[in-house]
């Protein structure tokens, strides 16, 4: 009996102090962990100087949580603050640019599963709507089951060192000084319609330097017409692959361009030129032509050139009205004072609404019809 109390007493103590050291185990591995939350608060805070200055994003993936904290030049390099950042992952895919989502997520997996390094170049969505070429290298970290835990990691932008390294190619750097001194403009545009490459003469023609041009997207750096001749034409170039010509006016230049369209599998190349002054001598002609015809046939003509504001009027109309052609100056006032009274202000309204800035492309397509009297010397 004296036995049986004892060994039970021995039994009892055991468990006590099995008890105490899985409490000081657990209490042990509670101080570690909050000490490595401690260091990792005062590494993130020594750090943060440093990541802003080489413009790094720091994070910190919480793997069974679905959770990221970020931390370093997130506001400098993708434009959100702190709250548009968002700390889900959710938030996180949802700026990786739709082609290379699967990527990412397929090299996270493989991360994941084979416990090694997480390395992705992949577009993240900047807040102005552009798109920047990231590269992301992230470390995983395992509890003692092997299941991950979370990844820390660096994300840092290359748009600009992938450009510099194309620069360094000898073949790429005689490609692009041979298109630099080509007559014409060149531009490649990506699927997306943001610009990837442009030549020196692009960016003369665009009045805009070569960085204000790369990443943005094309409809807000070119000239298109009123119509969007250019847009529609690039949208079903794109669609069914075939190229294209078209030759616009952007009427707040007063310019002409042409502009050849070439799909690639890759977006869209255009090549383009300024051709005003082409259109402007086809104009003088086209009028000059038309003149000759109109005196053959003893038509009056008058004509009113909208870059000077000088009006012709020619000697056929001047002898139908009973003057020689000396006698009438080629002025507007000439002509105004011998429009009917009752007419003349109505007919110089609609003139001058025709010539408006905004419907050029229209004068050029269409002529300005008036009936209206004029006043003559008696007898003609």
């Amino acid at each position: 009996m004296g036995l049986g109390i004892l060994l039970v007493l021995a039994l009892g103590t055991l468990h006590a102090r099995k008890a105490r050291a899985r409490a000081a185990a657990q209490s042990h591995a509670a101080d570690t962990h909050c000490a490595l939350e401690k260091k990792h608060a005062e590494l993130l805070r020594a750090n943060q100087s440093y990541l802003l200055v080489r413009d790094e994003i720091a994070y910190r993936h919480h793997v069974r949580k679905r959770r990221i904290e970020w931390n370093g030049a997130y506001r400098e390099v993708l434009g959100y603050d702190a709250n548009e950042m968002g700390n889900d992952v959710e938030s996180w895919v949802a700026r990786i640019h739709p082609e290379d989502v699967q990527q990412v997520c397929s090299e996270l997996d493989r991360a994941l599963r084979e416990h090694s390094l997480f390395e992705a170049d992949y577009r993240l969505r900047h807040r102005d709507g552009q798109w920047r070429l990231m590269h992301d290298r992230g470390v995983p970290h395992f509890d003692e089951a092997g299941v991950a835990v979370e990844i820390i990691g660096v994300l840092r932008e290359v748009t600009g060192m992938r450009a510099e390294q194309a620069d360094g190619d000898p073949a790429v750097h005689r490609l692009r000084a041979m298109l630099d001194h080509m007559s014409d403009g060149f531009i490649v545009l990506d699927r997306d319609g943001h610009y990837l490459s442009v030549n020196e003469r692009a960016c003369e023609l665009l009045r805009s330097r070569r960085e204000d041009l790369i990443g943005r997207a094309v409809w807000t750096r070119f000239p298109d017409s009123a119509e969007g001749t250019l847009r529609s034409a690039s949208v079903r170039s794109a669609q069914d692959g075939q190229t294209r010509h078209v030759e616009i006016l952007y009427e707040p230049w007063q310019s002409w361009f042409e502009v050849d369209i070439y799909p690639t599998p890759d977006g869209l190349t255009y090549f383009f030129r300024d051709i005003t002054q082409r259109k402007v001598i086809e104009i003088s002609l086209r009028d000059s032509k038309a003149r000759q015809e109109l005196a053959l046939w003893e038509v009056g003509v008058w004509e009113w050139d909208l870059r000077t504001d000088m009006l012709y009027l020619s000697p056929e109309w001047k002898s139908q009205l009973g003057y020689a052609d000396h006698e009438i100056r080629n002025h507007w006032e000439e002509w105004e004072q011998r429009l009917h009274p009752d007419e003349r202000d109505e007919v110089i309204r609609r003139l001058r609404a025709w010539a408006q800035p905004t419907h050029v492309a229209s004068r050029l397509s269409s002529n300005f019809v008036c009936a209206t009297r004029t006043e003559a010397i008696a007898g003609c």
